[in-house]
Parts: structure tokens; sequence; C-alpha cells
């Protein structure tokens, strides 16, 4: 049902940590926002500090400009890297962080 497609938030790293369950955590510090994923039960992770993209999954860790991924491309992984998930959390990130409305996981990101 419907109910089974909507995403998990979780509040603290060591809650997403624990859980099984796919979904999302974020936080943002001192300029640096950072979206831990869970997709099918393989995580990613997302750092995006001075509009850079750090994103690491298993076997892959690589740095690029989002706008620009093809000429930015630095880092260690396979031949080739799917970056779907990186930009649904980049989505999600800017959706729930940089808004001027109020939403419960900005309230627990600090926002």
């Amino acid at each position: 049902g419907p109910y089974v497609m909507k995403p998990h938030f979780f509040r603290r790293r060591d809650d997403w940590s624990a859980s099984r369950l796919d979904g999302f955590q974020l936080e943002r510090a001192g300029g640096v926002d950072r979206v831990r994923g869970r997709f099918s039960g393989r995580e990613f992770g997302l750092t995006v500090e001075e509009g850079r993209f750090r994103y690491t999954g298993d076997g892959f860790a690589l740095v690029f400009d989002p706008e620009r991924p093809a000429e930015t491309l630095e880092g260690e992984g396979p031949q080739e890297v799917d970056l779907t998930y990186c930009f649904l959390m980049d989505y999600l990130r800017r959706a729930l962080l940089d808004t001027g409305s109020v939403n419960y996981v900005r309230l627990a990101a600090g926002g």
C-alpha cells in the first residue's frame, strides 16, 4: 500500500544506524550538510560543503561539483557509479533544510 512508500526519517545517526529500515538521516552543522540514506538495504552518504558533493557508498567515494559532475569528478570506485541516489538525497536535503517553512525534519536538524 501507499504507506510502504513513505520515506523514514531518523533524528539521530545512531537511530538510523541501528535500524534496518530504508530511510534518511539529515544534519546541518558549521556550513556542512550531511545526508545518510539507505535504499534497498544499501547505505549511501552525501556531504555538501562549499558547493561540492562528497558521495559515498559500498566500494566508492567521489567528490564533484553537482553542476558539472562529468568534468569535476575525483575519487575512487568502479568504472561507473549511478548518481541517482546522490541526487535524490540532495533533493531531500534542499527540500527539508533549505526552506523557509517549518517541517519536523528541519526542526530536528536544528534549522
